[in-house]
């Protein structure tokens, strides 16, 4: 099992005798899901082709397209935080 190691300014997988680091942990999300949702895609289209499986194709479309959505939270919670407010004197 891979193990992963965290640190203020990267992610580190080890993975045998590699290593593999991602610098920021949205892009590591981001590409995550990515993946993902390529994956559901084209599964859903080959299972789309068949009569028997087609409902499960639509069903992987939705999962697909709720997981676009996530794109969008990835980027708008990468690019903005919320924090305390400082008490002015």
């Amino acid at each position: 099992m891979p193990k992963v190691e965290k640190t203020n300014e990267y992610y580190a997988l080890e993975m045998g005798k590699f290593e593999l680091f991602f610098s920021r942990r949205y892009r590591l999300l981001s590409l995550v899901n990515d993946l993902t949702l390529g994956l559901w895609y084209v599964t859903g289209s080959i299972l789309f082709l068949f009569h028997s499986t087609e409902k499960i194709g639509n069903i992987f479309f939705i999962l697909g397209g709720i997981q676009l959505l996530g794109r969008p939270i990835l980027k708008m919670t990468h690019a903005f935080f919320i924090r305390r407010r400082r008490e002015r004197n």
